[in-house]
């Protein structure tokens, strides 16, 4: 009838809307498995080190790692990514200029973030699986810095504590290599569900690598410092 072999005329009565109630079912569930991993997590955190200096840091970045997944999937307006571009390389720009310490990082970071951003794909369910897994390395990545920078305090090891965050980003690095190396062929050859699991894993590892993990070093950094 739609390639019009037959000589009958298709002709609109209504036009009616069903509900995805098995899909809706599954994306909540998989919202409440996220939320009660966040939940976990964070016990898990408190219960290992106890202190509310390291603990909410580490969470409030996990936040802010799944909100900048979503602010990246949601926005795909080149107009609004090229202004974000370049204000972020005249915010890295002056900071150079004043000679405050800048590193490969954040240029890195200002420069692909904003191209991650014209990308196009959906978050659905396997997203939101990739964005699960993203929290859960994410989180492996932090206690690493921790570890190292705080715990290991007590050891006598005379190692500066720019050297400590060196040695974990160097942990960090080829975990994260091995990631994205595992997830891109199934980006590029994937279709449908598990493509939008890879391309939501790979963008969730390097917002950690290039935003949210230096910014927790960061804040270890002050934190132990005083």
């Amino acid at each position: 009838m739609r390639s019009g072999a037959l000589p009958i005329t298709l002709e609109k009565v209504s036009v009616d809307v069903i509900s995805p109630r098995l899909g809706n079912r599954f994306l909540s569930s998989s919202l409440y498995a996220g939320l009660l991993a966040g939940i976990a997590v964070i016990v898990v955190v408190f219960i290992r080190y106890r202190k509310l200096k390291i603990s909410i840091p580490m969470i409030f970045i996990s936040f802010s790692e799944v909100v900048i997944i979503l602010g990246i999937a949601a926005a795909h307006d080149s107009l609004i990514w090229g202004i974000v571009l370049i204000l972020n390389f005249i915010l890295i720009s002056a900071a150079w200029w004043k000679k405050h310490e800048t590193d490969i990082y954040a240029w890195v970071g200002a420069i692909l973030i904003p191209l991650l951003g014209l990308m196009s794909w959906t978050i659905d369910l396997p997203a939101i699986g990739g964005i699960i897994a993203a929290i859960g390395t994410g989180i492996d990545d932090q206690i690493i810095i921790a570890d190292e920078t705080v715990e290991k305090r007590k050891e006598k090891v005379l190692l500066t504590l720019k050297q400590k965050i060196k040695r974990a980003f160097f942990i960090i690095f080829g975990s994260a290599a091995t990631t994205i190396a595992a997830m891109f062929p199934l980006m590029s050859i994937g279709v449908g569900l598990v493509r939008g699991f890879a391309i939501t894993t790979i963008v969730g590892v390097l917002v950690g690598i290039l935003v949210t993990r230096p910014a927790y070093a960061r804040i270890i950094e002050i934190i132990t410092e005083k």
